[in-house]
């Protein structure tokens, strides 16, 4: 009989132990962090072919591709942007590198300047939602329709 409750004891912690191996495995896997790129920005090489004064709008995209993004004055600015997050299990993703090339054009289309910008050059933009009210609450089809009986008109209001 004790044979038999060793047998079960033994089972019951080696049991335990892989699925405390399996556990922590788990746990470790996901501590190492994963490298996401996003975006392009074409390397130095490429960019040394484009000179200031000379090319233009065709011969840039012929020379490093076209932009991910275009300024909002007359298509005058164009934006190339990449940048990389590590994620790291359940933690928010955390942005490790961005680049942004900027490339103005004059109104002839000719480039006027090129610019380069890191992650410590950009700021925390805010972005606020908009959304919209929530329905005035439910009011019956005879209220909807005589609810305004009564009511002032502007001319009313104004006067």
């Amino acid at each position: 009989m004790a044979n038999a409750s060793s047998k079960t004891n033994f089972r019951v912690r080696s049991g335990s132990r892989i699925l405390g191996l399996v556990i922590g495995m788990s746990v470790l896997s996901a501590c190492n962090p994963t490298i996401d790129n996003h975006g392009y920005v074409p390397p130095p090489s490429e960019l040394a072919k484009v000179v200031v004064g000379t090319d233009t709008r065709e011969t840039v995209v012929e020379k490093i591709g076209a932009p991910i993004n275009t300024g909002f004055d007359n298509n005058n600015a164009w934006y190339y942007v990449s940048s990389r997050r590590q994620n790291r299990g359940i933690l928010p993703p955390k942005e490790i590198e961005r680049q942004v090339l900027a490339i103005d054009f004059a109104d002839a289309g000719q480039v006027t300047d090129i610019r380069r910008y890191g992650i410590e050059h950009g700021q925390l933009v805010v972005l606020t939602g908009r959304t919209t009210n929530p329905p005035v609450r439910d009011i019956g089809f005879l209220r909807s329709i005589f609810g305004n009986i009564g009511t002032p008109t502007a001319a009313e209001v104004l006067q």
